[in-house]
């Protein structure tokens, strides 16, 4: 049995973002672009980049990444969602040199047509 709580707050403190993906003293950007291939199907293409202060943590970090996404609809009942992603991170603190790092993940979801309520 699954059950799942919704807390009033979300990830906040009195309104207040508790926790955030660029972190403290760091600075970087994020973008992308979406195309929507109809009204549930898309291709997705995304660019981040962070970088840490060395007065903050030993040597600085940096974090770049691209990464791409596409979701198709198969059938009315079938999706398909597939995403990649390529990123190059430098760490000294923790590892020497500059790291590489891909992904891939391929989701297929099923939409059945009858429903069950609990």
């Amino acid at each position: 049995m699954y059950y799942e709580g919704i807390q009033r707050q979300g990830y906040t403190n009195n309104g207040s973002l508790i926790g955030d993906w660029i972190g403290r003293e760091d600075k970087g950007g994020q973008g992308w672009i979406t195309y929507h291939l109809s009204g549930n199907e898309w291709a997705q293409v995304g660019v981040r980049n962070q970088k840490a202060d060395k007065d903050f943590i030993p040597g600085g970090t940096t974090i770049n990444d691209i990464n791409f996404q596409i979701v198709k609809r198969l059938r009315k009942d079938l999706e398909l969602d597939g995403q990649f992603t390529f990123e190059h991170w430098k760490a000294p603190i923790y590892l020497d040199g500059q790291q590489t790092v891909t992904s891939t993940t391929i989701q297929l979801t099923w939409f059945p047509k009858r429903q069950i309520h609990f």
